[in-house]
């Protein structure tokens, strides 16, 4: 995966390109002989932008690999094959973990209310939230503002 990474200068990481092409002026060399022309990335490309969804699956993978994510931490839900199901076929595996038997999930989900006024008129229906102000030092970012960033 390592060579199909570009390193942009304005980044202190590497990115995943959407995709490589072969430059017009290259492609009467590449037609002749494949694999010939060099490829450039999408990010050569003026108004393209960051592969958010490609990126993403690749920080992902890299923690997998490094073993600071586990495959459970992605499954919180469970719906993933336990090993128990390895030496089944999948469709074994999906009707045995699929048949309607109860497992022990929990789901958690935080709420974060913008202001104290919201904070207070969600309490009085019995639904309790923090600010971004109560669990500092933990930072809050609107995903509009992790896209500016990100494409900057």
């Amino acid at each position: 995966m390592q060579p199909l990474l570009v390193h942009p200068i304005s980044e202190s990481y590497p990115w995943l390109p959407k995709f490589y092409f072969v430059p017009t002026e290259e492609l009467e060399k590449e037609r002749r002989c494949r694999g010939s022309a060099i490829r450039k990335s999408s990010f050569r490309l003026v108004g393209e932008s960051r592969f958010l969804w490609g990126q993403s699956i690749y920080i992902i993978s890299q923690l997998l690999i490094s073993g600071c994510l586990l495959p459970s931490d992605l499954d919180p839900v469970g719906r993933r094959p336990s090993h128990r199901f390895s030496g089944m076929s999948s469709t074994l595996g999906n009707e045995l973990l699929f048949s309607g038997k109860s497992m022990n999930v929990t789901i958690q989900v935080v709420l974060i209310s913008e202001s104290v006024r919201l904070q207070q008129v969600l309490a009085t229906y019995g639904i309790i939230t923090q600010t971004p102000v109560q669990v500092e030092p933990i930072q809050i970012y609107f995903i509009d503002d992790i896209v500016k960033a990100i494409s900057l």
